[in-house]
């Protein structure tokens, strides 16, 4: 075969280079046109809601028709069509340089297309195809951020963008969580300033999947005059917090009550952040501090889990979700794809929902190089720490004999859970059996050396749990 000269070869390229320009901007404007794709507005001390906002109705909400235990979504054609007061939130995402053009492409396909209002915010100021990303930390003290060791990746980061070379490859580990703790307080700041008259603001991360749907349900019985700060409980020491990952949720008035209230406030809780390890808790101490703001639990609704790891049980069956988090690229695609695909699109998307389309089929009595998670209880041999605990937090000499041998064999382990009808699954491994007492999926694992990663579900109680709780009438979280 005769190979093409160089002038013909360069013709083909120059070809297939202006193709493709033509596409992706064809893409582009064809996305814009179907999705209602538009450019948030940056945020600017000038910003005019009546700008940004079409046919706002401003009316307080009514809180005697606003109840927690009956909410109320308009009849939907599908898709993001016919949802209630989406203009009143505004979502902000916080993500990082070196991870936003993996993660953030993903949301704007999915979740942020049924909504203009959101901000991004990150350790730089980027845009990624003509979408602004802000830098949350320009507004830190020059003489902290220049000579904090904290702030190690934060100059390396402007110095990578000075000669415009690609920040994805800097190799960031902890230095990038040193930086993130930083990051909530300047942002909330930030965002306060640029939009005052949000109902609602949802704080997510670039792996939180948000159930948009949901959320707008959910919102739609709460009263944003009250100062609410809803998320899914940790704690770090004495301090209760919402977990970031999971997503938290701010009313316009613990916004009023804090950050408008008391300008200022990452500064002062500056030195705090530095000596933390996580900002989320630092936001939350400083929320109680100058606005006596305090975490309003809604957990399992705002959750950190996704659907390979969610422990299905009583507590989450006819649970609507409201996020998940450590969500990968592929799993945000499949979980919209799968909201998209619901027969039953006007009803709330339920825990039972999930485990129907992602988990059930995927179980059975036995799985070898599978890890499904199971740890609730765990068993090995006796340990020479004679306050060694075992199975359920137990000394050695208070197990069964049959929790005793769980170790000992694959079927031993089985047999542990036979014994034990709280158990829902079983995983063995290397002389290791753990027990979990909800029903977890979890993946595909491959043990080192010979030993192997097998698993198994007690299938009669899945079909029995399932039966007892379905069917479901949807139940959303209330309460203080």
């Amino acid at each position: 075969m005769a190979f093409l000269n160089t002038q013909g070869r360069w013709k083909i390229i120059v070809g297939a280079v202006t193709i493709a320009v033509i596409l992706i901007f064809a893409f582009r404007e064809a996305l814009q046109d179907r999705t209602g794709f538009r450019r948030p507005i940056a945020p600017d001390e000038n910003y005019d809601p009546k700008k940004f906002y079409s046919d706002v109705d401003n009316t307080p909400i009514d809180s005697q028709n606003a109840t927690d235990d009956e909410p109320i979504l308009s009849s939907s054609s599908g898709g993001c069509a016919g949802f209630p007061n989406a203009e009143d939130i505004l979502i902000v995402m916080k993500t990082g340089a070196t991870e936003a053009y993996d993660k953030l492409p993903i949301h704007l396909l999915t979740t942020l297309r049924c909504t203009n209002n959101y901000l991004v915010y990150s350790d730089m100021e980027q845009e990624i195809g003509g979408y602004q990303i802000f830098d949350s930390l320009d507004e830190v003290d020059s003489s902290f951020a220049n000579n904090h060791k904290d702030f190690d990746l934060y100059r390396q980061l402007k110095e990578y963008q000075s000669y415009s070379q690609d920040v994805r490859t800097l190799k960031a580990g902890d230095n990038a969580w040193n930086l993130d703790k930083y990051k909530f307080i300047y942002m909330l700041e930030k965002t306060y300033r640029a939009r005052p008259d949000p109902k609602w603001y949802v704080f997510i991360e670039a792996d939180t999947y948000l159930v948009w749907s949901n959320l707008l349900r959910w919102l739609d019985t709460l009263d944003h005059r009250k100062p609410l700060y809803l998320g899914s409980p940790s704690y770090l020491g004495d301090i209760e917090f919402s977990h970031g990952g999971s997503g938290f949720i701010l009313s316009q008035a613990a916004m009023e009550d804090t950050v408008g209230a008391h300008p200022g406030m990452a500064t002062r809780f500056q030195k705090d952040m530095s000596e933390a390890c996580c900002g989320d808790a630092i936001l939350a101490k400083a929320l109680l501090a100058e606005g006596g703001v305090k975490v309003t639990k809604r957990w399992p609704m705002i959750q950190g889990e996704k659907p390979t790891t969610i422990p299905f049980d009583k507590q989450h069956w006819c649970v609507p979700v409201v996020t998940m988090h450590h969500l990968s690229p592929e799993e945000v695609t499949r979980m919209w794809q799968a909201e998209l695909q619901r027969e039953n699109s006007e009803d709330p998307l339920i825990f039972a929902d999930i485990y129907d389309h992602f988990v059930s089929a995927r179980l059975s009595s036995q799985r070898e190089d599978w890890n499904n998670l199971s740890d609730d209880l765990k068993y090995t041999e006796r340990s020479t720490d004679t306050e060694a605990k075992y199975g359920d937090n137990k000394p050695w000499d208070e197990l069964t004999g049959i929790e005793q041998e769980a170790f000992m064999s694959l079927e031993n382990c089985l047999a542990a859970c036979t014994a034990n009808e709280e158990c829902f699954g079983w995983m063995y491994v290397d002389k290791k059996c753990n027990l979990s007492r909800s029903i977890k999926l979890g993946g595909r694992k491959v043990a080192d050396g010979a030993s192997k990663y097998v698993s198994g579900w007690m299938m009669e109680r899945v079909e029995k749990l399932k039966g007892e709780m379905e069917p479901c009438k949807p139940k959303w979280i209330t309460g203080s």
